[in-house]
């Protein structure tokens, strides 16, 4: 459902998933998100950066 609206809405583009499921999990067993738990998001996002991403969502 994802790929098709993003085909949708972004065509062209292509899109490529990195997920890390702990994060979500440790934001949830914490109830907040803490500056360890935001550093790891930071750097998922920077990978994909540096994969050659030029725009990444973070959700």
């Amino acid at each position: 459902m994802f790929e098709q609206l993003c085909e949708a809405k972004l065509p062209g583009m292509t899109i490529c998933h990195r997920v890390d499921d702990s994060l979500i999990k440790d934001v949830i067993a914490h109830g907040c998100l803490r500056p360890p738990t935001a550093k790891r998001v930071i750097q998922l996002v920077a990978a994909a950066e540096d994969a050659g991403a030029e725009n990444a969502c973070r959700s």
